[in-house]
C-alpha cells in the first residue's frame, strides 16, 4: 500500500470525489521556501505507473518514493479543516507547514 488513508480522510476524499472527478490525485511539487509541497488535484483517469491507495486515492510514479509509507488525515484545527499528509520521509517543514523538505 502505497499510503494509509484514515476514516476521516477517506470520508473527506469520497465528497471531494463527487465534486471534482472520480480520482484524486495526490502529487508532489517543487515549491515554498522548504523546496516541495504536497498536490491534491482531480483526475479522470489512472496511469499504469500510479499506485492506488484506495478506490479515490491514486499517487502517481514521480511522488511514490516521497509518499511511501506515508498517511493521509483530514484534521480539523480551530475553524479549519484539510488534509494532513504525515510523511515519515520527511526531514524539515516550513514554520507555516506548507512545503517539506525531503
Amino acid at each position: 500500500m502505497m499510503m494509509k488513508i484514515t476514516k476521516n480522510a477517506e470520508a473527506a476524499l469520497k465528497k471531494a470525489a463527487l465534486w471534482f472527478g472520480p480520482y484524486i490525485r495526490i502529487g508532489i511539487k517543487d515549491a515554498g521556501c522548504s523546496g516541495f509541497e504536497y498536490t491534491f488535484d482531480s483526475d479522470s483517469k489512472i496511469l499504469e505507473t500510479d499506485q492506488i491507495s484506495n478506490d479515490i486515492t491514486v499517487v502517481g510514479e514521480a511522488a511514490q518514493p516521497f509518499l511511501k509509507g506515508s498517511t493521509l488525515d483530514w484534521v480539523k484545527e480551530g475553524v479549519n479543516e484539510r488534509f494532513k499528509i504525515i510523511n515519515p520521509n520527511e526531514k524539515t517543514q516550513c514554520g507555516c507547514g506548507v512545503s517539506v523538505q525531503f
